[in-house]
């Protein structure tokens, strides 16, 4: 080999060596810095109730004492308490009146007296004895109000009712 081809391949030994080192350098990994961090994920659920009762339907009076009852339902959040109870006064001692439908000349002498009673067989007042219990998260029984109309002379015919209403709190 001549001085020529020695310094030609000298060379190119050289540019290779050059282009080698290049790329070992270039896949290097960059020198990265990295941190890190945290973060909460949160809500609140605040409690929530709905309340449903049967109608209280009795049979046909006929002077002699009568019972029926209510079947109450609710639907609360799971595990919140609530009380059940009237938040109409009473007119009496715990007794309420249903009145005779206003039609063909009706006087407000025109009741049947009724009392409420929980299944403690506590009377049911604004003022006085509730329902109470704890919610499951879907629909259940919470207790059942018994109504009674006491035996009761002299009324005249005709439909006697009254809206009781329920309250919640939860």
């Amino acid at each position: 080999m001549n001085v020529k081809q020695r310094n030609l391949i000298a060379n190119y030994t050289t540019a290779l060596t050059c282009l080698t080192s290049l790329i070992i350098i270039n896949t290097q990994p960059a020198n990265a810095a990295s941190t890190s961090g945290q973060f909460t994920a949160q809500t609140v659920m605040s409690p929530s109730c709905t309340l449903s009762a049967s109608t209280m339907g009795f049979a046909a009076y006929t002077g002699a004492e009568i019972t029926a009852t209510s079947n109450l339902v609710v639907n609360c959040t799971n595990a919140a308490p609530f009380t059940l109870s009237f938040s109409d006064t009473d007119h009496t001692g715990g007794l309420y009146k249903l009145v005779r439908d206003a039609t063909a000349g009706s006087a407000t002498t025109d009741y049947l007296n009724i009392f409420f009673k929980n299944a403690a067989n506590a009377t049911m007042t604004n003022a006085g004895a509730t329902i109470t219990g704890t919610g499951i998260g879907s629909s259940a029984t919470a207790g059942v109000i018994t109504g009674t109309i006491p035996a009761q002379a002299g009324r005249t015919a005709g439909t006697f009712a009254k809206t009781m209403t329920l309250v919640i709190n939860y």
